[in-house]
């Protein structure tokens, strides 16, 4: 029911809808230009598709910001990382792993949610 109260939460101004990365296989500049060019706002990406993007983040950073789009979201997962959660000998490194990823990869993008 609508209460007339303005919503201040910032979550209308977010982008409510991305391109899957899904359908590329490993993220190239086309696929950025290609998403952009059909009117989606952001991609979302899985780290195994970013491989070749991790020692060049400021690189794919410029090309999304070229073509106008958000990284939204990405998943885990990926040579390199460790997703063993449940496993308390590995736990520390899963962590880790993900704490560095969404600092060296996600943070310079402004990307907020990681799966």
């Amino acid at each position: 029911m609508a209460t007339g109260v303005p919503v201040t939460h910032g979550l209308l101004d977010a982008p409510h809808f991305a391109m899957g990365g899904a359908i590329f296989g490993p993220i190239k500049p086309d696929h950025v230009e290609m998403t952009a060019r059909l009117g989606f706002p952001a991609i979302e990406l899985y780290r195994s598709q970013s491989m070749a993007w991790l020692d060049r983040v400021g690189e794919l950073k410029r090309i999304f910001d070229q073509n106008g789009l958000a990284l939204v979201t990405c998943s885990n997962g990926g040579a390199g990382q460790s997703c063993e959660f449940i496993d308390s000998s590995q736990r520390e490194q899963t962590l880790a792993d993900h704490v560095a990823f969404a600092r060296e990869f996600l943070a310079p993008f402004g990307c907020k949610h990681f799966k």
